[in-house]
């Protein structure tokens, strides 16, 4: 029986942590357990994790001597997990209720496989995210598969920048790697993870050390994103820029973490951190050495989305600088010079000589407002989202809606009316209500005329006894239940 570690790194992200906790102690099995790593916070974290650890025996916590870099803690906490499958949790995520039952499922079937992958479909903003996202839930529906997929094959995509590193095996909420493969890191490079971008470095040991993967939907995981989520607050025009500005200078770091590549440097673009995270597991020896980086187009899919951005004027500039710096220093400078001459970005693509993809995940994809139901954290966003998930692939395969335990119908029917693209599951919900209410209405009325029965009957026996067996015999008869076996029996 292989075992199944979730590895949570946590620093002063308490509010948000119990909701994460919640969501991995529903879990059944004991081949399953929680790992906390909590990095010397200031906060209540320690509170919390007293509380769960009272109810929960499958939840470990430990702390390092010094407040680590990010890189750093996440290799810590790592080392720590016990021999089998690991997946990184941030502490505003959320498990699948589901999600165990899939991976156990997935290995299963193909008991010799290392990596277990899904697709990056579900995204949950909590209602402090800032920016118009906030409160949101996306969800995109993939059905229901199981398949095996190259290794090479996406690490040569991943290379050639024709997709996003979360269409691979992400181990941040997406995927569970095997210990195996970073013990392979670690006797490559000397330590787990040789860089500044933890989750993209784990993508790529689970690609460079295996021939093939296993992917699986619906997934594992629902990301949430906080006020406090380092990835939203350093990569997104709305992200809260003093967060951004403490997560690059590390100013409240005792043990600094690993430096930027000198040639590329601090970044606030994904597309950069990638190309960054392959030159430097190409150095370390995890890649080989060729095929080359093609820098002019991650650097051109950079400023694309730069400009796609509502970012502040200094912002603007500070994201620019950034990009002239990296694209001088790998000889493509002038791909951003002359951006900036053209002045127009349709222009500026058509000189590219290669095409810039647009990054899209194929099926049916939901965008709600969940302010109006009030929910109480990530946990129950997870909640929702395998639901939903979980009923659609019960459609599809014809069998009844048996997940569909929401607890308020309020809020069920709300959310049923917003997905126009689901009309199968909103066409099965509304049959159901409308049998649910007729068959409500029917015990009403039924209800109402036996209670009038037996008033009836009361003031009969009183003064009309022979009347009051007629009566009732009638009654009987008119509700089909059993007539008395005699004359003598009550009713």
């Amino acid at each position: 029986m292989s075992m199944f570690t979730v590895v949570i790194p946590t620093l002063d992200r308490a509010e948000t942590l119990a909701h994460t906790l919640k969501s991995c102690t529903i879990q059944g099995g004991d081949d399953f357990e929680v790992l906390v790593s909590d990095n010397l916070s200031v906060d209540n974290t320690a509170e919390v994790l007293a509380h769960f650890q009272k109810l929960e025996p499958r939840l470990r916590v430990v702390r390092p001597r010094r407040r680590l870099g990010q890189a750093t803690h996440w290799e810590f906490a790592l080392g720590h997990a016990q021999p089998g499958f690991v997946m990184v949790l941030g502490a505003d995520d959320a498990l699948l209720p589901h999600c165990m039952e899939r991976a156990r499922k997935a290995l299963e079937r193909f008991p010799d496989a290392k990596v277990l992958s899904s697709t990056a479909g579900i995204l949950y903003f909590y209602p402090n995210a800032g920016g118009k996202e906030s409160g949101q839930l996306n969800l995109i529906d993939q059905g229901e598969r199981m398949e095996v997929r190259s290794s090479r094959e996406g690490l040569s995509k991943l290379l050639n920048a024709d997709c996003r590193v979360t269409d691979l095996p992400y181990p941040y909420g997406c995927a569970w790697m095997h210990t195996s493969l970073l013990d392979r890191v670690r006797s490559q490079t000397g330590r787990l993870i040789p860089c500044r971008t933890p989750p993209v470095f784990l993508t790529l040991a689970c690609l460079a050390y295996t021939d093939d993967y296993v992917h699986v939907d619906p997934g594992f995981a629902c990301p949430g994103v906080s006020a406090k989520s380092i990835g939203y607050s350093a990569q997104h025009a709305h992200g809260d820029r003093e967060r951004d500005k403490e997560f690059f200078e590390e100013s409240n770091i005792e043990e600094k973490d690993i430096a930027f590549h000198p040639l590329v440097g601090d970044s606030r673009a994904e597309h950069i951190h990638v190309a960054e995270t392959l030159l430097m597991a190409q150095e370390a020896g995890v890649l080989p050495r060729e095929p080359a980086i093609p820098w002019t187009k991650f650097i051109a899919l950079a400023y694309r989305d730069f400009q796609r951005g509502e970012w502040s004027e200094r912002d603007q500039k500070s994201n620019l600088e950034s990009l002239q710096r990296v694209s001088k220093n790998m000889g493509c400078g002038d791909i951003i010079e002359r951006a900036l001459e053209l002045g127009d970005i349709s222009r500026w693509k058509q000189t590219l000589g290669f095409t810039l993809l647009e990054f899209t995940i194929d099926g049916a994809s939901v965008q709600m407002d969940t302010t109006p139901m009030k929910l109480e954290g990530v946990h129950e966003a997870a909640h929702l989202a395998d639901t939903l998930l979980q009923a659609r692939v019960e459609s599809i395969n014809g069998r009844a809606i048996s997940t569909m335990n929401l607890p308020a119908e309020y809020f069920l029917r709300w959310l049923l009316s917003s997905l126009d693209g689901n009309r199968t599951l909103r066409a099965q919900y509304n049959t159901r209500c409308v049998e649910s209410d007729r068959r409500a209405a029917e015990r009403e009325r039924a209800k109402a005329l036996l209670a009038e029965a037996k008033s009836q009957i009361r003031e009969l026996r009183t003064s009309r006894p022979v009347r009051a067996k007629s009566l009732a015999s009638r009654l009987f008869r008119r509700f089909r239940m059993r007539k008395p076996s005699s004359e003598g029996d009550a009713i």
